[in-house]
């Protein structure tokens, strides 16, 4: 998981490094993610970290890993990862975990969504983008974070 995070790091900050360079407002996302150990239709409050709960649980038991549930642990650490980064570098982060928390269902497949959730996402970035570009103007705060 941390050669697979550090390196989705170092791309996120290359990336970042471009668009600083060329005066371009940068802003990241985190992604929700569902490890299909639940079904769809029973994943409505059930957050991201009561499901990771499941998977580490299970894997501190000495039970095996089916590769779907390895690879939510590791989504995990990568979004972890790049929220640490986001603050140090004081990029907005737009929080798609916790936007969605309550509302998983949403999640199709592992990680895309519902039309009405891209909708969420939207409206979620528009908000991160009039709060850097515009601070006065009124936005929903609770969906990023970040300066």
């Amino acid at each position: 998981a941390k050669i697979l995070s550090d390196h989705f790091i170092q791309n996120i900050n290359e990336i970042y490094e471009t668009a600083t360079a060329s005066d371009m407002l940068f802003i990241v996302a985190n992604q929700q993610r569902k490890s299909y150990s639940i079904d769809r239709g029973d994943l409505q409050g059930i957050t991201f970290q009561k499901e990771l709960d499941l998977m580490q649980a299970k894997y501190a038991q000495g039970e095996e890993l089916e590769s779907y549930e390895a690879s939510f642990m590791i989504h995990d650490q990568i979004m972890k990862d790049l929220e640490r980064w986001a603050n140090q570098n004081q990029v907005p982060l737009v929080d798609i975990i916790e936007l969605f928390d309550g509302d998983r269902q949403f999640l199709l497949s592992w990680v895309h969504l519902h039309a009405d959730a891209n909708r969420k996402i939207a409206e979620a970035f528009a908000n991160a983008i009039l709060q850097k570009k515009c601070p006065t103007a009124s936005s929903n705060t609770a969906m990023t974070h970040g300066p």
